[in-house]
């Protein structure tokens, strides 16, 4: 593999035993990418960032693999796992960059974030619909400045882009709350803009990646520039790029032409973007190990959870090819 990417998560099992499970991402040269389940480690005594730096490393190298091509780090935020100094992401940031590396991605769960940022908000049962509707407004910045300019129109109570609005104030003889409304959307704003900063850090990459075909060429590092000139220059590519995926289309360009662009592509594609997995694994752990089986040994509980984790069929045939079977009588 050329880059990987980790993604781990804490709980707690039937037992009170706190697990942390490991998820690694892959990506080979040919953009092929391979996500299982790494480890499952059952937290003794305590679960600090140090003791889940030690499991982490472990398991790294007993794959067989090296921080050096470690790309991200994706947890749940809590302080164990995000700390700076001694939590899980401080240690890892210090073990890539002592062996010359850059240091990894640290990334927050998505799923976490968004639930976060509508938490405390005074309409927490339409949060879903806000989320939805944030999320296409952050990817398109034609609707970032639209949303930008109607804020500005609501507190000057302008409600001509807001027919729901207007059909409140007709309907109950009263003025639209606008300063409501502005210090709700002021709020979620200050909310994304602060639990999103992970990728703000990171947004000038992310650009790079997301569409090369947009990017102003003086703006670019100088190892893209060339890269960048002959790609946008190139109708063919521009025409698989609007039909393909991202990895389809990355994977497809001549590696002698474009050796960054595609470094850089399989360091972003190997990152996960959420502990989705993780809390998925969870849920099945709930019933592998239940009020019936709490004295399930760790041991049997990661072999489980691997196998139920796993994409692939048993080839059973091949399994049982040398064993001898016991007829009955």
């Amino acid at each position: 593999f050329k880059y990987f990417s980790i993604a781990l998560d804490e709980s707690t099992d039937t037992s009170d035993s706190a697990q942390v499970l490991l998820f690694v991402r892959e990506v080979n040269e040919s953009f092929e990418i391979t996500e299982e389940l790494a480890a499952v480690h059952s937290m003794k005594d305590s679960c600090t960032g140090n003791e889940i730096f030690l499991k982490v490393k472990e398991s790294i190298f007993t794959l067989g693999l090296e921080f050096s091509i470690l790309k991200g780090v994706t947890t749940d935020g809590e302080r164990n796992m995000c700390g700076a100094h001694t939590g899980l992401v401080g240690n890892i940031c210090k073990a890539v960059l002592e062996t010359g590396a850059a240091a990894p991605m640290a990334i927050h769960c998505i799923i976490h974030q968004q639930a976060l940022c509508g938490k405390n908000a005074p309409i927490y049962e339409v949060m879903n619909i806000v989320v939805q509707n944030v999320n296409y407004i952050r990817k398109n910045a034609l609707s970032h400045r639209q949303l930008k300019n109607f804020l500005a129109e609501i507190e000057k109570k302008n409600l001509a882009h807001f027919p729901t609005c207007n059909k409140f104030k007709l309907e109950n003889y009263k003025e639209f709350p606008t300063v409501f409304a502005v210090g709700v959307l002021t709020y979620l704003k200050e909310q994304f803009q602060t639990r999103f900063r992970d990728f703000k850090s990171a947004e000038d990459r992310i650009r790079i990646f997301e569409n090369p075909f947009a990017l102003k060429i003086e703006t670019l590092p100088t190892e893209f520039q060339l890269e960048v000139i002959e790609l946008i220059s190139n109708n063919n590519f521009k025409d698989y790029f609007k039909e393909a995926s991202l990895q389809q289309f990355y994977a497809m360009l001549p590696d002698e032409s474009f050796p960054n662009l595609k470094k850089h592509a399989r360091e972003i594609i190997s990152i996960f973007s959420s502990t989705y997995l993780c809390e998925q694994t969870f849920s099945k752990m709930k019933y592998v190990k239940s009020k019936y089986r709490t004295n399930l040994s760790d041991e049997h509980l990661q072999a489980t959870l691997l196998i139920g984790t796993k994409k692939f069929d048993a080839n059973f045939q091949d399994i049982l090819k040398d064993k001898q079977f016991q007829t009955s009588h």
